[in-house]
């Protein structure tokens, strides 16, 4: 399987556990709809480590399908828009944003798999 390994499970599981910590840590007053879709990305890591469940193709792609939800271009990332007082801070916080994005898209490209 060219796509995402069991050895990357765990830092998988770790970046959205950051993504999930950080969208809690701003204090929007809604969580945004895409959450959902990343924390049962977390949850299923979890379940299938700790069944230690064999079918990392099938886990695969409902990972990438909760990903791609989670990126829809209207109610998911894309349109995430940070609010700070501060344009500086709302800048840093965009960057970190995006970083924690990369982490995870790292792990489930589109062509791998």
């Amino acid at each position: 399987m060219d796509g995402l390994y069991k050895s990357e499970l765990v830092p998988l599981r770790k970046c959205l556990e950051e993504l999930l910590e950080f969208i809690q840590g701003l204090k929007v007053e809604e969580i945004p709809y895409f959450y959902r879709f990343i924390e049962n990305m977390k949850y299923n890591l979890e379940i299938c480590c700790l069944v230690q469940y064999e079918g990392w193709e099938q886990l695969e792609k409902i990972l990438k399908r909760d990903w791609k939800a989670a990126n829809h271009m209207l109610l998911g990332i894309p349109g995430f828009d940070i609010h700070a007082d501060n344009p500086d801070k709302r800048d840093e916080l965009n960057c970190r944003f995006l970083e924690l994005v990369s982490n995870v898209e790292q792990y489930l490209k589109e062509g791998q798999g």
